[in-house]
């Protein structure tokens, strides 16, 4: 089996490492395409190394962006080239360009087009723009996807409600290494380089603090500010690992409400286990998300999550491991941080612990790879 993995930017294939080892271990062809020009991430080396091809395509994350009509003609010649049984797209742009430039293809009856939509921006509560702008468009593609993978279930309800392709289905996220995660619970705390002794001394955070952690990128829909806002009210520390637009306008923020020395910014960092492993409670204030992979390796941690009250968040987090609150609103971050600070921290970690175990990535990958069995039965493309 020929397979094509298409993203909008490099950097999103970080997380099919796993299921595109696995393919190839067992003979199959997996390629890779996706934008590394203009200052986007590119793909990691471990898929040349694998022997994957790796196409750079001129997709943007922009919907509007003219290099988007030439993604689509690049995808189409690559697809056409290399003759693929199935191309799974990811990403809302990516897997437009991907649809409209292998809909001629499709009809031939070999190729399949599978999409992971890891979030729709259209959902319940969402601005009226992005069901203007994103909703018609994944309608009209809809006709042309032979399996849709949605990975929560207020997406799967409305795609399988409301949109056309030939399957659609559920999957719990693209799945999360439970394996690599938690060691430092159960390991000695006084070892000299342990994941919390290290971090903590790092960054100027105290052994006995509170320590609140947030794991993405710096921009708008990660909504740090809201719980940079709510800690006024509290007595925690807080440290934020990630990069992007939002640094600058949050440094100046915990400096305006005199939070400077209890506010950290991490920066880009790849030791993120270590990170879970010096926090106390992990914090996602997201305005929207699919089904977030840092809180489910918060959860794998063994950590109480306290999150925003969204699609998605919900089906991970419950008041049994930890709380939600709405995303707008300091005083209910602050209230519901506030509680689980004075709750039983290692109760809500133990059910989290648990909970995550079926989403792990041997699950996951095992109803991808089935699906990609199935793909030659029960898949149609319709005009």
């Amino acid at each position: 089996m020929k397979i094509l993995y298409i993203t909008t930017i490099g950097n999103t294939m970080h997380f099919f490492k796993s299921i595109v080892g696995e393919l190839v271990k067992e003979g199959h062809t997996v390629d890779v395409a996706a934008n590394e020009n203009g200052g986007e991430t590119p793909v990691d080396d471990y898929y040349k190394r694998l022997g994957c091809k790796v196409f750079c395509i001129s997709c943007s994350r922009s919907p509007f962006h003219k290099g988007n009509i030439k993604a689509a003609a690049q995808i189409r010649k690559i697809a056409a080239e290399n003759h693929y049984d199935i191309v799974h797209c990811h990403t809302p742009i990516a897997s437009v360009c991907t649809r409209i430039a292998c809909r001629g293809l499709q009809k031939s009856g070999k190729l399949k087009v599978i999409y992971t939509a890891h979030g729709f921006h259209f959902y319940s509560g969402a601005p009226m723009k992005n069901w203007l702008i994103y909703y018609p468009v994944e309608y009209l593609c809809s006709y042309w996807t032979d399996t849709l993978i949605t990975i929560n279930r207020e997406d799967y309800e409305r795609a399988k409600k409301r949109f056309h392709a030939a399957r659609t289905v559920y999957v719990p996220g693209v799945g999360i290494d439970t394996g690599k995660f938690g060691k430092g619970i159960a390991a000695d705390k006084t070892a000299e380089l342990s994941g919390r002794r290290k971090i903590r001394e790092e960054f100027g955070i105290p052994g006995d603090a509170a320590l609140l952690l947030s794991i993405g990128e710096l921009n708008e829909n990660k909504n740090h500010e809201v719980v940079i806002r709510a800690l006024k009210d509290l007595d925690v520390y807080y440290l934020i690992t990630g990069s992007g637009d939002k640094k600058e306008y949050l440094e100046n923020l915990a400096a305006e409400l005199n939070l400077e020395k209890r506010v950290r910014f991490a920066g880009y960092r790849l030791d993120v286990a270590d990170f879970y492993d010096a926090a106390d409670i992990y914090v996602l204030p997201s305005k929207r998300e699919g089904l977030n992979v840092s809180i489910m390796e918060a959860m794998a941690s063994g950590l109480p999550v306290v999150c925003s009250r969204i699609r998605g968040n919900t089906e991970l987090i419950d008041e049994n491991g930890g709380g939600l609150f709405d995303p707008y609103s300091p005083e209910d971050t602050a209230k519901e941080i506030g509680r689980l600070i004075n709750g039983n921290l290692e109760s809500y970690g133990a059910y989290n612990l648990d909970k995550i175990r079926r989403f792990d990535v041997s699950a996951v990958n095992k109803a991808v790879e089935s699906l990609y069995g199935r793909c030659g039965n029960g898949c149609a493309v319709r005009s």
